[in-house]
């Protein structure tokens, strides 16, 4: 996969790099490496197109566990870093530097997904933050919610499946999903069809739910699946709050 680094030059010097490999780490677990290649640095600010090999597996049981967490906050919309580095082969011609430079690190932030505009846009006009689960419509007799997920990689389809869920508001449990077969989310925003859920229907859960009825409840929910992109395949954990639930009885 390809990424883009923006950095400042903070020295009056200029320079054209031929070949430059990076770390990618998180928590001190290295999750892949990136590739700069004739790449040239102008005073200021500059932006580079950096060749990135994602492999967390290759760094055994700690670093896939890691790495599936990152990408679980990414796609959560979290504000989430990933540090740079270099290593002693950063420079294949200039091992004295890449010596040198192995001891610099650099937090970058992930860049937010993309915002696009909602088909279900809260009444009170207020706007939330990008993350997967953007809002939800809530049916408690039918026992069915549709969800407003956004996918946050623009040129990739995500499919889900194997859904295990929980929706809570102010730690009390609504209701729960179960859900094995699978969802296909094009880039940007899209809308589930209704889906099974297994609303709380007794109990201070269902008070909650009666009386949000018509308008909208601000929930929190968690949510473990399967996640498949091309060829790749794991199992994330999603996690959101403050989700805007619109609310129908039926």
């Amino acid at each position: 996969m390809s990424a883009k680094i923006t950095f400042i030059n903070p020295t009056n010097y200029t320079a054209t790099i031929p070949y430059l490999n990076i770390l990618f780490i998180k928590n001190g677990t290295i999750l892949g490496n990136g590739t700069l290649i004739n790449a040239a640095i102008g005073l200021g600010e500059n932006r580079v197109d950096v060749e990135a090999f994602w492999a967390p597996a290759d760094g055994g049981d700690e670093a896939r566990v890691v790495g599936m967490a990152l990408l679980g906050e990414y796609v959560s919309g979290q504000n989430s870093t990933i540090t740079v580095r270099a290593h002693e082969r950063s420079l294949p011609s200039l091992p004295t530097l890449s010596k040198a430079l192995k001891s610099l690190e650099l937090a970058l932030p992930l860049p937010p997904p993309p915002v696009d505009s909602s088909p279900n846009p809260p009444d009170d006009g207020s706007t939330d933050p990008p993350r997967f689960v953007q809002s939800a419509t809530l049916h408690v007799f039918s026992s069915t919610g549709s969800f407003e997920l956004r996918n946050p990689f623009q040129k990739d389809t995500l499919f889900i499946s194997s859904i295990d869920g929980v929706a809570t508001y102010n730690n009390t449990v609504l209701g729960t999903m179960d859900y094995e077969y699978q969802i296909a989310i094009p880039p940007g925003l899209s809308e589930t069809p209704n889906i099974p859920v297994k609303w709380t229907l007794k109990g201070v859960g269902y008070d909650i739910l009666k009386r949000a009825a018509g308008g909208i409840l601000k929930i929190d929910a968690q949510a473990e699946c399967n996640v498949r992109i091309g060829r790749w395949e794991e199992r994330l954990k999603f996690h959101g709050s403050g989700i805007g639930a619109h609310v129908h009885l039926y």
